[in-house]
């Protein structure tokens, strides 16, 4: 069983991220909703369907409906739309390696949301903004992204939603973890084991039932197999990614356990 220790491997670079599975089915709901204007309803239904594109790797055509579905929220002046909107474009933009523009409109998005105060939009972009530095922007890019992901689970903390703060910490983890990877030093893993620890407490305390808490879980569990295979601690590593494993088949998400 492969516990994420290859060489050229990027451990996390999509498993640690915060799945938009949420975000598709509210708006194939909200799609639905005949109370709502029909522009609304049309957005909800181009949204859903970049996230459906979005869950099969084609990040490019996701990112583009994604934003013509923010210009519909736009003119309703409807932020939570926007924000998903914002969610939806920032990771097909990174899936499509066009991560310094990602980082650029998710900035300018985290102005507006601050000045708003909407907290949860606040929470939502630092999350996506840690998620999109982390990898294959330079060291800079990194240590930005661990600021942001700090800064995402202090705004959950105050939230009090345990679940989005795990994936805050896994945000964490997947940059500490890159820094490992390229500077060959093992105080980067044992903050990402950290990290992931902490993701893995705060998912305990979710309900059993849900299923991004479950499978965030199974994340951290990934995340520490994969941090103590490049620390050669080989027995926890195994014992991690077999942990893990079992989770995914619970879910019956077996495309995730390898």
């Amino acid at each position: 069983m492969s516990i994420g220790v290859s060489r050229g491997y990027e451990p996390g670079r999509t498993l640690l991220f915060l799945p938009n599975d949420d975000i598709g089915s509210k708006h194939a709901g909200l799609a639905e909703d005949e109370s709502l204007p029909l522009e609304l309803r049309d957005a909800s239904r181009m949204l859903n369907e970049a996230e459906q594109l979005l869950s099969v790797d084609e990040g490019d055509q996701a990112s583009r409906i994604a934003e013509e579905a923010q210009a519909l929220f736009s003119k309703h002046a409807d932020s939570q739309g926007i924000s998903d909107c914002m969610r939806i474009r920032m990771c097909g933009l990174g899936m499509f390696e066009e991560r310094v523009e990602a980082v650029k409109i998710g900035e300018e998005h985290l102005k507006d949301v601050m000045a708003a105060g909407s907290k949860e939009q606040e929470g939502a972009v630092l999350q996506s903004l840690s998620e999109v530095a982390a990898f294959r922007m330079g060291l800079d890019s990194r240590i930005q992204s661990i600021k942001w992901g700090e800064q995402a689970v202090e705004v959950y903390q105050q939230l009090e939603n345990k679940k989005l703060e795990g994936y805050a910490h896994l945000a964490i983890a997947s940059a500490s973890t890159q820094r490992g990877v390229k500077a060959h030093q093992r105080k980067h893993y044992l903050r990402a084991i950290k990290a992931l620890k902490a993701a893995l407490e705060l998912f305990g305390d979710c309900d059993d039932s849900d299923i991004v808490a479950r499978g965030g879980e199974a994340r951290a569990l990934h995340g520490l197999a994969s941090a103590y295979g490049r620390l050669e601690d080989f027995r926890k590593a195994v014992t991690y990614s077999r942990e893990a494993a079992a989770i995914w088949q619970g879910l019956g998400l077996r495309r995730q356990e390898g």
